[in-house]
């Protein structure tokens, strides 16, 4: 689950798009499948099931750090869609996809 959302992540461009052109709804169509291989709800579930897991709630925690920085550039990526320059958005999604992905690698080797 880890693995997989992590690869699919490290294909990700995230960056700026220039509003009303092509390469927007292609980002748009790659975040989306990212962030459906990145859907948190069985680790989630998995975590609840076993609350004395330290480990697993922590790899929980990163696996929803990305999946969330992963989700605001989609935000973005709408916003650019519909003519909004939201810099701020992007920047956001950035540094939460890249402390994400570093935390995830973190939980892959302790687990």
């Amino acid at each position: 689950m880890l693995a997989r959302c992590l690869r699919a992540a490290n294909t990700l461009v995230v960056g700026p798009v220039t509003l009303n052109t092509p390469e927007v709804p292609q980002r748009n169509r790659q975040q989306q499948a990212v962030y459906a291989k990145c859907d948190n709800t069985k680790i989630s579930n998995l975590a609840f099931a076993h609350p004395k897991d330290a480990l697993l709630e922590q790899a929980r925690e990163a696996f929803s750090e990305l999946e969330l920085g992963i989700g605001d550039y989609g935000q973005y990526l709408v916003n650019a869609a519909f003519g909004k320059q939201t810099l701020g958005l992007l920047h956001s999604a950035e540094r939460e996809i890249m402390s994400g992905k570093r935390e995830v690698r973190a939980a892959l080797k302790r687990l």
